[in-house]
């Protein structure tokens, strides 16, 4: 049965990782509780990465409904410009913060 449990494990670690943007959460309620440790000095870039890749990814969504004319009441020249550049932002948050991630979960497992 252990056995088989730590087969599993890698995977989960790797479909968290994966999901990092979601995964990351959960360390909000445990900064109070480890305030005097290296715990925040290790989770705040990733917490800040993960607010950073929520906003840029919620602004993609609207842009896009923008450029495809949804919200036509807020259209403006250049957006499928904005579009391109906001879309290249996540991408790049997403590889940032699924690195932290993966790095602190190397260094500190659960």
């Amino acid at each position: 049965m252990s056995e088989q449990i730590k087969q599993q494990q890698p995977v989960n670690k790797w479909i968290q990782t994966i999901f990092w943007p979601i995964s990351v959460l959960p360390s909000f309620q445990h900064i109070p509780k480890h305030s005097t440790g290296d715990y925040v000095g290790r989770t705040s870039p990733l917490l800040g990465t993960a607010f950073a890749f929520w906003i840029v990814a919620i602004g993609a969504v609207v842009m896009a409904l923008i450029a495809n004319g949804v919200l036509s009441q807020w259209s403006w020249r250049g957006i499928e410009t904005a579009l391109s550049v906001t879309v290249l932002f996540v991408i790049v948050l997403y590889i940032a913060g699924f690195w932290m991630f993966a790095n602190r979960e190397e260094d500190y497992p659960n």
